[in-house]
């Protein structure tokens, strides 16, 4: 979405791939798409329909052919309950009801506050009410709205009767079947919402983007107009009325943009700490939530710092989703806006180049240990100018994103491990998952505007070659052997002309997947030495993120995971010593791994003192 792009200063990459192992081009393999049709319960695709009763038989094809499990739209309160007291659930029930007949699980969006229970003065020009995907008016309303307002719209404030307590009883202690505080509207909403699609909606997100407030310079365009405090105010609320309403429910903290305010989460965490009962609530949410666009490797190092957050909250653990995710699209003509180019800083990539952040993002994500991602979203539809997220064009047409979504929801399934390596300084991202049914899948893609080579283990009888488009072609690569693979340029540089490069997406993906793979830690060890051969004892040694010391016998060893390793000596005690980088050394899980590290001390000259003068 455009305020996520905006706020983004960081970049995109290129696409295909190539292998030494002399390969021919790979074919479209039909058993890739047929498989991906079966749900993955791990990915989502948002607005695969909406909550406006609307949706096409075209579009649960497509999002069937993707692979998705579950689909993500809002039920706007202002529009459900536009009169106090008074429902009108007519147009989600026949959302839901389609849904659950496609065989979807659904993630739904409690959003919107009403005019009637804003706390927002009644006689303030604002603007049109902010809607996630689809917009319910034309963008010359949205301009209009702009021209006029001086304030946001009223669904964006909080509701009134929030500070009440969530239950009749004057209290906030969940107990199945209690009655809610007619006194809070919010209670209410969510109780009677929650009660009707019990079984049917299996995920609740309260609220959209709450860090995300509207103001002047967002052009009144955001989703919260409220405090930190008053967030954590919703979804205590909002937990303690769905747990006693539908217990199998899981409660999901409103989706962060982080970008505008990127201190709400800490503070968000801190607030609920400080409630007494917050523990015993389970903090008020089962799963946070997250928005990250353009840059694939922020599903990955964004993720980390979210578990970070938590840890430091002291309520590690908790499960991940990414919400939102995607690469919008330029220089795709068939765009109503005209065929908007690919500037560099616009964080904008051709077609193919978001096919790459498809995969890309979603290795990043699960490597990192989320749960579930959402690409968003299935259609253009109407988001705004020059914002075109979809898998399918709005002429029906595919997007190359789509067959990549095909084949990470046929690839990434059944996930039993899955880890990040970085190799050759940092230039190259090598992911690796095992799989429940034995599959071992290595993705590796070139970070930079260089071609990469690599020799990477394989320890399996048959190795299949995938490309982003489902091609598939076997290899003929012994068991215990090496694939030699070459990794064609990263091409998405998104930072501003005459700024340094820098990539947001790789280079194209070169997927390689191992049936029944020996998989296991290893160990790589192996003997420092100098220029002479001669073993040097006390030199720190560093292989991916593992720091050890040789002992005095010059021997290193490390427990590692099978992949791609850089191989560096370090500092020497009680001197220094000199350094080099053993690029992208393979370590097998089946065999020993051996590197001895040359190393070329640093010879140190000392000068003598002179005292001046007698």
């Amino acid at each position: 979405m455009t305020h996520l792009l905006a706020a983004l200063r960081k970049p995109v990459i290129g696409l295909l791939l190539a292998l030494l192992v002399a390969v021919p081009a790979l074919t479209p393999d039909r058993t890739a798409v047929e498989a991906a049709t079966v749900p993955n319960d791990a990915l989502g695709i948002d607005h695969i329909s909406y909550g406006n009763g609307v949706f096409s038989a075209d579009r649960y094809k497509w999002a069937k052919e993707a692979g998705a499990g579950w689909n993500r739209w809002v039920f706007y309160w202002n529009e459900i309950e536009a009169n106090p007291g008074t429902f009108d659930y007519s147009k989600t029930d026949a959302t839901v009801q389609a849904d659950t007949a496609q065989g979807l699980k659904v993630l739904g969006i409690l959003l919107g506050t009403p005019q009637w229970a804003s706390t927002q003065p009644a006689t303030v020009q604002s603007m049109p009410p902010p809607q996630v995907g689809q917009k319910a008016y034309a963008e010359v309303t949205r301009l209009e709205g702009m021209r006029l307002s001086a304030a946001a719209s009223p669904i964006t404030f909080p509701p009134t009767g929030l500070a009440q307590p969530a239950f009749a009883d004057g209290t906030d202690v969940a107990a199945p079947g209690k009655a809610v505080n007619d006194a809070n509207p919010w209670a209410r909403y969510v109780q009677r919402t929650v009660a009707r699609y019990k079984g049917r909606v299996q995920a609740w997100e309260i609220w959209n983007e709450p860090d995300f407030t509207p103001t002047a310079q967002t052009d009144y365009f955001g989703f919260w107009n409220g405090s930190v405090e008053g967030y954590a105010r919703l979804l205590q609320v909002a937990y303690v009325t769905i747990r006693a309403t539908d217990p199998s429910a899981t409660v999901v903290m409103g989706g962060m943009a982080y970008w505008f305010q990127q201190n709400f989460f800490p503070q968000l965490l801190a607030v609920l700490g400080r409630d007494p009962a917050a523990a015993a609530n389970n903090y008020y949410f089962d799963v946070t939530a997250w928005h990250w666009y353009a840059q694939a490797d922020l599903l990955y190092d964004r993720t980390v710092w979210v578990q970070q957050q938590l840890a430091r909250a002291g309520i590690a653990g908790k499960r991940i989703w990414i919400t939102e995710a995607n690469l919008p699209v330029c220089e795709d003509p068939p765009l109503k806006d005209g065929n908007i180019g690919c500037a560099q800083g616009t964080h904008r990539g051709t077609p193919l180049q978001q096919a790459e952040y498809v995969v890309q993002a979603l290795a990043y994500a699960y490597a990192a240990g989320v749960e579930r991602v959402f690409l968003f979203q299935l259609y253009d539809d109407s988001l705004g100018f020059g914002e075109y997220y979809g898998l399918i064009r709005n002429d029906g047409t595919p997007r190359p994103a789509l067959a990549a979504a095909k084949v990470a929801a046929d690839l990434f399934r059944g996930v039993n491990e899955a880890y990040r390596l970085t190799a050759a300084r940092g230039r190259l991202d090598l992911i690796t998952m095992v799989t429940a049914d034995g599959r071992r899948i290595r993705l590796l893609w070139s970070r930079v505007a260089a071609q990469l080579a690599a020799q990477l283990p394989v320890e399996a009888a048959r190795v299949t070659r995938v490309d982003s488009g489902g091609g598939r072609q076997t290899l003929a690569v012994a068991n215990g052997g090496a694939a030699s693979v070459t990794m064609a340029p990263a091409t998405l540089n998104d930072n501003p002309p005459g700024a340094a490069p820098y990539y947001i997406v790789g280079g194209p993906t070169v997927i390689l997947v191992e049936d029944q793979a020996f998989h296991q830690w290893s160990v790589l060890e192996g003997t420092v030495r100098d220029t002479q051969g001669r073993p040097l004892g006390g030199v720190q040694v560093r292989a991916g993120l593992g720091v050890t010391t040789a002992d005095a016998t010059g021997h290193y060893r490390f427990e590692v995971r099978p992949g791609l390793y850089d191989v560096q000596p370090g500092s020497r005690s009680p001197g220094p010593a000199g350094s080099g980088i053993i690029e992208s050394v393979p370590i097998w899980a089946s065999r020993s791994n051996t590197q001895d590290v040359p190393i070329k001390p640093v010879t140190q000259i000392f000068f003598p003192l002179f005292k001046r003068g007698g």
